[in-house]
C-alpha cells in the first residue's frame, strides 16, 4: 500500500520534472530563448538557374535584406558579408532573423553581391550602385544603378570597367507576402535571381583563317538596361554601351601526319563582356544589340538581337518548357562563335557546354 508520505514524495518529483522539460523546451514559457527562432526568419537561395541547384554558399558573398509592412513602407533592414575571419553566408541553411516586428503581414527584398559592396566602391571599374530607402520610405526607393560615362556622339553611354568584370548583381524574384504573429515563428526564403550576364564572342576568317586580330574589329552590347528596380523591371531608357573587358587572340593548331610537328592552321580573336538584365524584346523590337564593326573601314559586319538569338538556348531544355525570358534569367553565362568570310558574316553559332548542345544560324536566316 502507498501511504501518504510517498505520494507527496512522486507527486514532488514529477513536479520537478515538468517544470525542468518546460525550462529546457522552446516554449512561450521558456527563459532561456538563444535558440529557439522566434519573428521573421529569412533564409535564401539562388536555385533560378539553368543547373536548377541551389548555389547561393558558394556565389554570394554579401547580402542586404528589406522588410517593408503591409503599406509597402520600410520596417527593417540588414546586411551581412563573408570576410576573410567570418563567412556566415557559405554556411548551409545561413538564416537572418528579424525578431523585433509587430505582427501583420510583410514582404521581403534582397539584393546580394559575390562580394560586400561597399568594399567595392573604392575599387577600379564600374559597379552596380545600390539605392536603398530609409526607414518609413517606400520600395520605389530601393534599385540598383550601373556606372555610366555621359553619351558620346552616337548617343550611347560607355560602361567602362577597366578590364575587370561586374561584380555580380542578384535581387529577388517576386514573393508573396509572410504574415508574422507572437506566438509561431515565421519562415521565409528569399530567392534570388541573377542579372548580371557573361558572354564570351569568338571570331574567326573562313577564307582566310591567319587573317583576324581582336584589335581589328569593335565589339559592342547597346541596351538600355543601367537601372534595375527591385521588382527586376529595367527603369531608365538611357542607352548603354558594353565594351569587352578583355579581349585576346589564340592560334589553333594541329598535327601534321608526315612528320607530327604542330603547325597553325588559324587564329581565332576572343572578347569577354558582360551586360546587366536582358529583356526578350515584344514583337516588333530588337532589344539588346550585339554588333561586330571593322575599325578600319566602318563597316558593319554583324548585326543581331542578343536576347532573340540566346533564347534559342532554351531548346536544350525542351522538356522544363521555360519561356523566352524565364531562360534569359536562369541562364549567365553564353559562348558565341561567329564565322567570317572577309567583312561578311557565315553563320554564328552558340553552345551550351554542359549538355553539349549547339545551335547554329546561317547568314540567310537571319
Amino acid at each position: 500500500m502507498l501511504n501518504t508520505a510517498m505520494l507527496k514524495q512522486w507527486a514532488g518529483a514529477i513536479g520537478l520534472l515538468c517544470a525542468a522539460a518546460l525550462l529546457t523546451g522552446c516554449s512561450l514559457m521558456d527563459l532561456d530563448r538563444d535558440h529557439c527562432p522566434e519573428g521573421l526568419n529569412v533564409s535564401f537561395a539562388y536555385d533560378y538557374n539553368t543547373q536548377r541547384a541551389d548555389m547561393f554558399c558558394d556565389h554570394v558573398g554579401g547580402i542586404e535584406v528589406f522588410v517593408f509592412d503591409e503599406n509597402g513602407k520600410l520596417v527593417a533592414s540588414r546586411c551581412v558579408s563573408n570576410d576573410d575571419s567570418n563567412q556566415p553566408l557559405k554556411t548551409p541553411g545561413y538564416t537572418m532573423e528579424f525578431d523585433d516586428l509587430p505582427a501583420g503581414n510583410y514582404q521581403v527584398l534582397a539584393a546580394a553581391f559575390q562580394h560586400d559592396r561597399r568594399e567595392l566602391l573604392g575599387k577600379p571599374g564600374a559597379k552596380f550602385r545600390l539605392t536603398t530607402p530609409a526607414i518609413g520610405e517606400t520600395m520605389a526607393q530601393l534599385y540598383a544603378t550601373l556606372d555610366h560615362e555621359a553619351p558620346e556622339a552616337d548617343g550611347t553611354c560607355p560602361v567602362k570597367q577597366d578590364g575587370l568584370p561586374l561584380d555580380t548583381l542578384w535581387l529577388t524574384l517576386p514573393e508573396q507576402a509572410v504574415a508574422v504573429d507572437h506566438i509561431n515563428p515565421t519562415f521565409t526564403t528569399a530567392r534570388l535571381v541573377r542579372h548580371t550576364k557573361d558572354i564570351h564572342l569568338t571570331l574567326r576568317q573562313g577564307a582566310a583563317p591567319y587573317e583576324i586580330n581582336h584589335e581589328d574589329y569593335e565589339v559592342s552590347i547597346v541596351d538600355a538596361n543601367g537601372r534595375i528596380a527591385a521588382d527586376n523591371s529595367l527603369t531608365d531608357p538611357t542607352p548603354l554601351r558594353y565594351t569587352p573587358y578583355a579581349a585576346w587572340n589564340t592560334s589553333l593548331a594541329a598535327q601534321a601526319p608526315e612528320n607530327r610537328e604542330a603547325v597553325a592552321t588559324g587564329t581565332t580573336a576572343h572578347y569577354n563582356l558582360n551586360t546587366s538584365r536582358l529583356i526578350y524584346p515584344e514583337t516588333g523590337q530588337q532589344g539588346a544589340l550585339l554588333r561586330v564593326v571593322r575599325k578600319s573601314t566602318g563597316a558593319l559586319v554583324f548585326e543581331t538581337s542578343l536576347p532573340r538569338f540566346l533564347a534559342e538556348g532554351r531548346n536544350a531544355y525542351e522538356s522544363l518548357r521555360w519561356t523566352p525570358q524565364e531562360y534569359l534569367d536562369r541562364e549567365y553565362d553564353y559562348d558565341l562563335h561567329l564565322f567570317l568570310v572577309g567583312d561578311r558574316w557565315e553563320y554564328v553559332e552558340m553552345s551550351i557546354g554542359i549538355l553539349g548542345w549547339s545551335r547554329r544560324v546561317m547568314n540567310v536566316d537571319l
